[in-house]
């Protein structure tokens, strides 16, 4: 994983447990953090095929409804930056679910405490878009879930899920830290709570000539270490006697 994709999935899941609590009994934050769990991403070379893990549990005291996760593909990033996947070729992007960079999961019913793991495809061919050895290629896929609890319609997104301008607003940076404004994420969006961004990554592996170096290095540094060994051995030998 990108350290790009380490550090934006560290700020969403390190949001402080005391941040003020969204309207109502259920729809907070406090359920937000514990609904998804990134389980593992793959890191794939182009052409290759891999499997994002993901867990889906129920934590609240009341069975959920209808609760439906969409994954999509949103944004490439390299040490050179990050850009949007609208500006990349169609012909370049990963496939995530089946042949788009989008896919709907969908649990009719979840009871409390209960979990649900996925296995989601990512494909990639040839021609997609990646980093190489030294530069990794980050994509990042917001997460977005709806469901229904004791009857009230619930939304929570990722990073991902919302514009530039909006996660602006609702991660709000100040001299005493960040903090989530809910006023304007329940009463302006419709959200309840923060999901967080998942990532994987497409690039070249190392290149052959550094595997031979390695190689040729560890040869070097065990013969070396042979001789000194060997050396201080005689040495010893010739002092006792």
């Amino acid at each position: 994983m990108g350290r790009g994709a380490v550090l934006v999935i560290a700020i969403l899941l390190l949001l402080p447990a005391a941040i003020q609590q969204a309207a109502g009994t259920q729809a907070n934050q406090y359920y937000a953090n514990r609904l998804l769990d990134v389980v593992s991403t793959p890191q794939l070379a182009p052409g290759g095929r891999g499997t994002l893990e993901l867990a889906v549990s129920n934590p609240f005291n009341t069975t959920l409804d209808n609760l439906t996760l969409v994954l999509s593909v949103y944004a490439f990033s390299t040490g050179g930056g990050e850009v949007q996947l609208s500006s990349i070729p169609v012909s370049e992007r990963p496939a995530i679910g089946g042949s788009g960079t989008s896919t709907q999961l969908l649990v009719p019913i979840m009871l409390p405490q209960t979990s649900v793991y996925f296995n989601i495809t990512v494909s990639t061919t040839a021609s997609t878009r990646h980093g190489d050895f030294f530069n990794p290629g980050t994509y990042f896929v917001s997460t977005y879930a709806s469901f229904t609890a004791s009857g009230q319609q619930i939304k929570m997104g990722s990073r991902g899920v919302f514009t530039a301008a909006e996660w602006s607003s609702i991660l709000v940076q100040s001299s005493g830290g960040n903090y989530l404004n809910y006023t304007y994420l329940n009463g302006t969006l419709g959200y309840q709570g923060i999901l967080p961004d998942t990532s994987f990554t497409v690039s070249t592996p190392s290149p052959v000539y550094l595997l031979w170096v390695a190689a040729g290095l560890s040869a070097f540094f065990a013969a070396a270490a042979f001789f000194v060994y060997r050396r201080g051995q005689l040495r010893g030998g010739r002092q006792s006697r």
